[in-house]
């Protein structure tokens, strides 16, 4: 997903511009995205079984 993609999406679910890299930084800490060198963002194995359900 390229960063503009991603933006929007995390938009779509109130979280803004201001907090993006928070966002970023803790879905990744969490091992459920990862980025890569080309500044994609992408959803790990772990993130893909996440139920947010929950």
């Amino acid at each position: 997903m390229s960063e503009t993609a991603f933006a929007a999406d995390l938009q779509r679910h109130g979280i803004d511009d201001s907090d993006r890299q928070l966002a970023l930084e803790w879905a990744v800490g969490k091992g459920w995205l990862q980025t890569t060198e080309e500044g994609e963002v992408r959803l790990t194995e772990t993130g893909f079984d996440m139920n947010f359900t929950q």
